[in-house]
């Protein structure tokens, strides 16, 4: 027969047990609410993204910025097989002066993003109706009437695939010394889950959690 005192602390120790695993429980929700809180927060975050373009950039085969996890990478240099560079930015077009003759080369982004506006570094010798042309694909965007050292929006703002090669080529240059970017702005967004996927990993955790709670 157990006497008092025994049931006393066999009651005692059963609380304590209860007590510790309540403790532990609320510790695993709120770790994995913390975890649901900053996965949603980077998420937000993602959005507009700008790459920059200076002299560090000139003369190599391929020019490849990585910002906010977002990876760029400018490649085949025609007619040359390096970049031209300096601090008014990277070459696009030229056919005389510090871009002379450059007039074609390549962009990769390392997952799909949206091209949003670009900002114009130098421009020498008017602009002379010269235009430029991104094209990937069935989707392309043609910029002219050039300003030096202004920000323009993409003509069209159009998706890119990731991994994928955006050509860009110049074509009427008669009369067009050079035009440099200094910046590309894209929006990272179209890569970020839809919120049906957000919902389904945090039903993924509650799920978890309350098991946890009834065992």
């Amino acid at each position: 027969m157990l006497n008092k005192v025994t049931i006393t602390r066999i009651h005692f120790y059963s609380q304590e047990c209860i007590t510790r695993e309540n403790t532990m429980n609320m510790k695993m929700l709120k770790a994995a609410l913390a975890g649901l809180i900053l996965s949603i927060s980077g998420f937000a975050n993602a959005g507009l993204i700008t790459f920059n373009f200076n002299a560090a950039d000139n003369n190599l085969a391929s020019v490849i910025k990585t910002v906010d996890g977002t990876t760029l990478t400018v490649t085949s240099f025609s007619p040359h097989s390096v970049s031209t560079a300096d601090s008014d930015g990277l070459c696009i077009s030229g056919d005389s002066g510090f871009c002379s003759s450059l007039n074609d080369f390549s962009l990769i982004f390392s997952h799909a993003v949206k091209l949003i506006s670009y900002e114009v570094g130098f421009l020498s010798s008017g602009n002379s109706g010269a235009n430029i042309l991104l094209a990937q694909g069935p989707n392309f965007s043609l910029e002219s009437n050039f300003v030096d050292e202004n920000t323009h929006n993409f003509t069209s703002q159009f998706n890119v695939v990731g991994n994928q090669s955006i050509n860009v080529s110049a074509s009427n240059l008669g009369g067009f010394g050079s035009l440099q970017f200094r910046q590309i702005t894209i929006d990272d967004s179209v890569n970020v889950p839809e919120p049906s996927t957000l919902a389904i990993f945090a039903l993924g955790i509650m799920g978890l959690v309350s098991r946890r709670f009834k065992t």
